[in-house]
């Protein structure tokens, strides 16, 4: 740190010091000059606000800031004195929390410019000119409607009007959105300089990708909907859907897929050929195969048929035995 740096950074301690005395009960001496004295801080509070305001001096006088700090909030919540935001900033400052004490600062000198002396108005611009070294902003890209989370606390929601200032140091981010997966990541934030982050975020999605090659020609069904011929892809719902392929004088093809949400799906199909079975007709009888042809061969025996005895029936006329009618 260089000797301009430190010499601020001292006088900025020592009127902190004032500016604190002023706020436990003790008006500085700029408000000592005004023709009309105001109130001090400790003397306008009252109530459960003057309770949180006591109970925060006796935490930062013994030395715990964080709960000073959420005293001191407490009480501004219920009075809204801005003064309290100094209080605030204080207590930040001694937890290292330089991007709160700039925020904090700038607050008590907008809100607080009708009420705060020229001397605590300095103290207030010498102390955030001090910490700008030790705070960075960070500018996140990424899809509208994502929430960060930044180091365990809930950072809002994007896009951001203005990068966000944070502490030099490292950091820990969470981003979630919905119909994306969560993403997490850490970075460093280096003083008095912009740190930018692109978040990769991969989409969530409820589809499957189904890729089919059959033979040349081959009929593809795809939730009994013809959809292609040879090969065919596409991107489907998850979830179960039969897929049938078909081609003429070849056995067709049936297969049930239970897709998962992004997953990607090949099936190759080649068909059997169909057995064919070719009839034969021979004395108006259908022999069906050679197996049939075989068995009447088998069992055909060389005996001639016996003779007919001679009939006095007209010609043309046969009679029958067997089966009655």
């Amino acid at each position: 740190m260089n000797r301009r740096r430190t010499r601020r950074l001292s006088r900025a301690t020592g009127v902190i010091a004032i500016a604190l005395l002023a706020s436990i009960g003790r008006p500085c001496a700029a408000d000592d000059a005004l023709p009309v004295r105001r109130p001090s801080l400790s003397e306008s509070l009252e109530g459960d606000a003057k309770a949180d305001y006591d109970a925060a001096k006796l935490l930062f006088e013994d030395g715990d800031f964080g709960g000073a700090a959420s005293k001191f909030r407490q009480a501004h919540e219920r009075a809204k004195d801005p003064r309290l935001l100094w209080n605030i900033a204080i207590c930040e400052k001694g937890l290292r929390h330089w991007a709160r004490v700039q925020n904090l600062v700038q607050r008590y000198l907008d809100e607080g410019r009708d009420i705060i002396s020229p001397e605590q108005t300095r103290a207030a611009r010498d102390l955030g000119e001090a910490v700008k070294t030790f705070v960075g902003t960070l500018n996140v890209s990424a899809p509208p409607g994502t929430e960060l989370t930044i180091d365990g606390e809930p950072a809002g929601t994007l896009p951001f009007a203005h990068p966000m200032p944070l502490d030099l140091g490292p950091h820990k981010l969470t981003a979630e959105k919905t119909g994306f997966r969560p993403f997490a990541s850490s970075f460093e934030i280096a003083g008095g300089t912009e740190t930018k982050l692109e978040l990769p975020l991969v989409a969530l999605t409820s589809k499957a990708r189904v890729s089919v090659q059959a033979g040349e020609g081959d009929t593809i069904a795809f939730d009994g909907a013809v959809v292609a011929a040879t090969r065919w892809q596409s991107e489907v719902e998850s979830g179960t859907h039969s897929l049938r392929v078909t081609a003429p004088r070849r056995k067709p093809y049936d297969l049930r897929l239970d897709l998962v949400a992004g997953s990607n799906r090949t099936v190759e199909v080649t068909l059997e050929n169909e057995r064919i079975v070719w009839p034969w007709i021979a004395g108006g009888v259908v022999l069906v195969g050679s197996a049939v042809l075989g068995g009447y061969f088998l069992f055909k025996t060389d005996a001639k048929p016996a003779e007919q005895p001679n009939g006095s029936l007209a010609p043309g006329t046969v009679q029958l035995s067997g089966w009655a009618r």
